[in-house]
């Protein structure tokens, strides 16, 4: 697959306009609490960072269609780019599984696919990293650091 400078570019731009969107819409108004204190609410600073990302994202656009040029980023190979597509995959289904299982559970099966994605083949490695890894984090932030981490929907 081969990544131009306006292909790119526009994928950023437009990403960028849908947060800024998606923010201001729907995410501040149902998870930050609106609270005035003098002129300025709590809603105030991340409206206006969002509200910037989004211009930004549209001078980003409109520079792009304007510019006549095109060049040649990188070019990336099919398994390569499927391999990429795997980690996403992971990422996205790791988030998941933290909302509904919770993190200690989510991250080590996470690190399994992940291990799997990276072709890691020995089997000592999957039992080290799948135990231990999630669970060394677990405990640093809910010892160390004092943050409790999801336990997920169907554990709560």
């Amino acid at each position: 697959m081969i990544f131009t400078e306006k292909k790119v570019n526009s994928v950023i731009a437009i990403m960028a306009i849908a947060f800024s969107i998606l923010m201001v819409i729907t995410v501040i108004p149902t998870t930050i609490v609106r609270k005035t204190r003098g002129l300025i609410s709590t809603h105030f600073f991340p409206s206006l960072i969002s509200i910037a990302i989004g211009v930004f994202g549209v001078v980003l656009l409109v520079g792009t269609i304007r510019n006549k040029e095109d060049k040649v980023l990188f070019k990336i190979e099919t398994s390569e780019f499927k391999s990429v597509l795997s980690v996403v995959g992971v990422t996205v289904g790791f988030v998941i599984a933290v909302m509904k299982i919770g993190f200690l559970l989510g991250a080590a099966i996470a690190t399994g696919f992940y291990l799997y994605v990276f072709n890691e083949r020995r089997k000592w490695m999957y039992v080290i990293f799948i135990i231990v890894l999630p669970l060394v984090i677990y405990l640093f932030f809910e010892s160390i650091m004092g943050l409790r981490l999801p336990k997920g929907s169907l554990f709560s």
